[in-house]
C-alpha cells in the first residue's frame, strides 16, 4: 500500500484493513478469559462486560487513537511533545508492556504445545500410581501439573529445563521476530494472513462442537464436585445429564452474580489487556489513520464491532467442549494463570483431547491471535526503543531486522526461567505483582492526553473538545478507583501462587521483594528517566531547563523538541510566531508539521 501523500512515509490503512488489524484486540486475553466468564458467571456477565466497555472504554480509544493521527507518533514521542517532564509515565508504560510480553510468550508456548499433544502426547491415566482413585475432574490436572510442566514442590526449588517448553518458547519468539522485523506498516499484510487463519480454525471448531458431539473416552466419565454434610464428593452423571447441566449454567439469566463487584472489576481488567488502553497500541493505530472526524469514529466503531462481538463467538464455538468434570482444577488455576488459561488448558482439554484435529484447530486459533496481539505491542516498544538509541548504534547495525533479531534473543534468554519446572511459580508471581501499581500510570497520563487533545485538536469545537476531555478524565480515574479497589480486596489478601508449602518464613519474604520489585521498579525508573532525560535536553540553567520541561507548549519550541510529528506537504500552512512548528490543513485533514526534521528515525 502507499504512503499517503501528506505523510513521511507513514502509509494510511483503508478499512479493511485496519478490520483485520482489529482482531488484535482479541488476542489470548478476550479469546479465553470472556468465555471463561460466562461458565464462572453464567451469560449475564456480558452486561457487566458491555456496560464497562461502553461507558469507560469509548472515550479512552477515543482520544487515543485521535492523538495518534494528529501526531503521526508512538506515545512516547506524542508525550514528550506535550509535557515533556512527564515522558516517563510513556517510558512506565512501554516496560510494563514490554513485561506483560514475556509473560505472554510463555501462555502462548503453553497453547502451542497443547496444539499438539493430543497427537503424540496422549496422557494414560493407568501409568498414574494412584489411577485407580484418579476422579474424572482430576485427570486434566494431573497431565497439566505432572507430565507437561514437570511442577517443583515450589519456587525455591528450580529443578531442571522442561525441553518441550524451551523449544516452544523459542519458536514463539522467532515467529515474533519474523512478524516485527520490518516496518510498522507490515501490520496490516500481516493481520491480513493471521486473523482470516484464525477465524477460519475457529469456524471448524464452532461447526463440529455444535454438529457432531466430540467422543468420550470410556475411562472418562463426566461428573462435578458436589458438596455433601460439608465435604464434596465426586457425583458421576451421564452425557446428557452433564451436558443439561452445564447449559443451565452457562446461560442462566440470573443477575444474583453480578451483585459482587468481581464481575465488573473482571470485565475491566479484560478490556484493559485486550484493547491495550495504556499500553501505546491505540496512538501507533491512529498513526496510520486519516485524521478526520469521519474516519476517526468509524476507526472506534470497527475496533468495538470486532471486539465485542467475536469473543462471544469464542464463548459459543467453547461451550460443546468444556467438561465440568474439570471445573475444580479450572477455578484452582485459573485467577493465578491468565483468567481462562485454566478453562482452556483443563477444562477443555480433557474432553477436545479425544478429537485431535480439532484440538489442533482450537489452540492454533487462539495461538495465532495472541501473535497478533504480541506482535502489535511488541512493534510500538521496538519503534519507541529504535527510535531511542545513538546515532552510532544505529549507523553501525543499518538493518532494523538485525536490532529487532537482537532485541528478540534477548527477549528469549529472559523467558528462558518459565521453562524450568519452577517456572510456572516465577510465571504466577511476575503475573501477581506487576500491574499493582497501574493505576499510577493511568493518573499521570490524563494529564498530557487531555492537553494533547484539547490544545491541537482543532476541527471541532472547543465545547465538543472540552467533553470528551472530560469524558476521558473521569473514565480514567473512575478506572484507577476501581483497580486500586480491586487490587486491596482481591489480590493482596492472597498468595501469588497455588499452594507452596515452601513458600514459608525467608523464602516468603524473599519472594515478595522479588514480586513487589516486578511491581515498583518500572514506575520508579520510568518516571525518573523520563523527568532527568526531560530536563537534560532542555537548554540553559537547571531552573530554566525544569520550567521549559514542564511546559505543554514546548512542541513550538524548535530546540527543545527533536521529534518529528510531521505530515509534511508544500500546500497552505499556518505559521505559529517564533516556531518552525506549523499546522497543515489538507482535505479535512490537520497534522503536526515541522519543517527542520526530516529523519524517519528521531531520538528520544
Amino acid at each position: 500500500m502507499e504512503a499517503a501523500p501528506n505523510g513521511p512515509g507513514i502509509p494510511k490503512w483503508n478499512t479493511f484493513n485496519y478490520g483485520m488489524v482489529c482482531f488484535y484486540s482479541i488476542g489470548l486475553h478476550a479469546s479465553i478469559s470472556l468465555p471463561y466468564y460466562l461458565v464462572k458467571y453464567s451469560v449475564t456477565y456480558l452486561l457487566a462486560h458491555y456496560i464497562i466497555l461502553l461507558s469507560f472504554c469509548v472515550p479512552i480509544c477515543y482520544v487515543q487513537i485521535k492523538l495518534g493521527a494528529i501526531y503521526r507518533q508512538n506515545i512516547l514521542g506524542i508525550y514528550s511533545l506535550l509535557v515533556p517532564i512527564l515522558k516517563g509515565c510513556a517510558i512506565t508504560i512501554l516496560i510494563l508492556s514490554y513485561i506483560r510480553s514475556l509473560t505472554g510468550s510463555l501462555e502462548l508456548s503453553y497453547c502451542l504445545y497443547y496444539a499438539f499433544a493430543s497427537f503424540f502426547s496422549p496422557y494414560d491415566e493407568s501409568s498414574h500410581p494412584n489411577h485407580s482413585e484418579m476422579s474424572g475432574h482430576q485427570r486434566p490436572i494431573v497431565f497439566f501439573k505432572e507430565y507437561f510442566l514437570q511442577i517443583s514442590d515450589g519456587l525455591s526449588e528450580e529443578g531442571n529445563m522442561v525441553w518441550y517448553l524451551a523449544i516452544a518458547l523459542l519458536v514463539t519468539w522467532f515467529l515474533l521476530f519474523m512478524c516485527t522485523a520490518k516496518e510498522p506498516s507490515f501490520m496490516n499484510k500481516l493481520a491480513f494472513v493471521l486473523s482470516p487463519t484464525a477465524l477460519i480454525l475457529l469456524l471448524v471448531v464452532l461447526v463440529y462442537g455444535w454438529v457432531a458431539p466430540p467422543p468420550v473416552a470410556p475411562s472418562e466419565p463426566f461428573g462435578s464436585l458436589v458438596e455433601v454434610n460439608g465435604s464434596f464428593s465426586y457425583h458421576e452423571k451421564n452425557i446428557d445429564e452433564e451436558q443439561e447441566d452445564q447449559e443451565l449454567g452457562v446461560w442462566s439469566l440470573s443477575l444474583a452474580k453480578l451483585y459482587s463487584p468481581q464481575p465488573w472489576m473482571n470485565a475491566l481488567i479484560l478490556h484493559i489487556y485486550s484493547l491495550g488502553l495504556w499500553s501505546g497500541v491505540l496512538p501507533t493505530i491512529g498513526a496510520h489513520l486519516y485524521n478526520n472526524k469521519t474516519t476517526i469514529v468509524r476507526a472506534n466503531v470497527i475496533l468495538f464491532l470486532v471486539y465485542g462481538l467475536v469473543p462471544v463467538v469464542f464463548g459459543i464455538a467453547f461451550i460443546p467442549f468444556i467438561s465440568t468434570n474439570s471445573n475444580y482444577g479450572m477455578f484452582e488455576y485459573g485467577e493465578k494463570l491468565k483468567p481462562g488459561l485454566g478453562l482452556l488448558l483443563l477444562g477443555m482439554f480433557g474432553k477436545i483431547r479425544h478429537v485431535p484435529g480439532i484440538a489442533m484447530c482450537l489452540y492454533l486459533g487462539v495461538y495465532l491471535l495472541g501473535i497478533l496481539h504480541m506482535v502489535l505491542h511488541l512493534t510500538v516498544i521496538w519503534e519507541a526503543l529504535l527510535c531511542s538509541l545513538p546515532t552510532c548504534i544505529l549507523q553501525f547495525f543499518r538493518r532494523r531486522s538485525t536490532l529487532v533479531a537482537i532485541l528478540s534473543f534477548l527477549s528469549f534468554i529472559l523467558c528462558i526461567p518459565y521453562s524450568f519446572q519452577s517456572g510456572v511459580y516465577l510465571y504466577m508471581l511476575v503475573n501477581s505483582y506487576l500491574d499493582r501499581l497501574i493505576f499510577t500510570v493511568i493518573i499521570v497520563s490524563i494529564v498530557p492526553t487531555v492537553i494533547g487533545y484539547i490544545k491541537q485538536n482543532l476541527m471541532y469545537l472547543l465545547l465538543e473538545r472540552a467533553l470528551m476531555s472530560l469524558w476521558y478524565g473521569a473514565s480514567s480515574l473512575v478506572i484507577a478507583a476501581m483497580l486500586i479497589y480491586y487490587f486491596a480486596v482481591y489480590v493482596y489478601p492472597f498468595p501469588a501462587t497455588i499452594r507452596d508449602p515452601k513458600a514459608e518464613g525467608v523464602a516468603s519474604d524473599d519472594r515478595q521483594c522479588l514480586g513487589w520489585f516486578v511491581a515498583v521498579g518500572p514506575v520508579i525508573f520510568g518516571f525518573i528517566l523520563g523527568a532527568f532525560h526531560a530536563v537534560y535536553t532542555e537548554k540553559g540553567s537547571f531552573t530554566e531547563r525544569c520550567i521549559r520541561a514542564l511546559k505543554s507548549d514546548s512542541l513550538q519550541t524548535a530546540d527543545s523538541s527533536e521529534y518529528d510529528v510531521s505530515d509534511k506537504t508544500p500546500q497552505t500552512t499556518s505559521s505559529k510566531s517564533n516556531s518552525d512548528v506549523t499546522l497543515s490543513k489538507i482535505e479535512t485533514e490537520v497534522v503536526i508539521d515541522n519543517q527542520d526534521l526530516s529523519s524517519d528515525l528521531v531520538k528520544v
